[in-house]
């Protein structure tokens, strides 16, 4: 695992409230349950070579109701651009 690259779109390491936080992206055209899976996948090899709290989230122009359980069931935040 060691040295393994993880490809994500969106990528920030910060501070909150005094602990180490990341925030991990993906950005698609349309999200469907296939692409939340595929998400996740990446985000538990991440998930085993850092320690940090992790804010994950999804970018979208259109999501697909599919999607939106398997997102929640993982704490993945699912925006829309037609969400306010």
């Amino acid at each position: 695992m060691e040295g393994e690259e993880v490809e994500v779109n969106l990528y920030g390491e910060g501070i909150k409230a005094g602990e180490r936080i990341m925030i991990l992206g993906e950005v698609k055209s349309r999200i469907y349950k296939r692409d939340v899976e595929e998400f996740i996948s990446r985000l538990r090899r991440v998930e085993k070579l850092i320690e940090a709290e992790k804010y994950k989230l999804m970018f979208g122009y259109y999501i697909h109701p599919s999607a939106e359980k398997i997102a929640e069931e993982n704490k993945i935040k699912l925006i829309a651009s037609y969400m306010r």
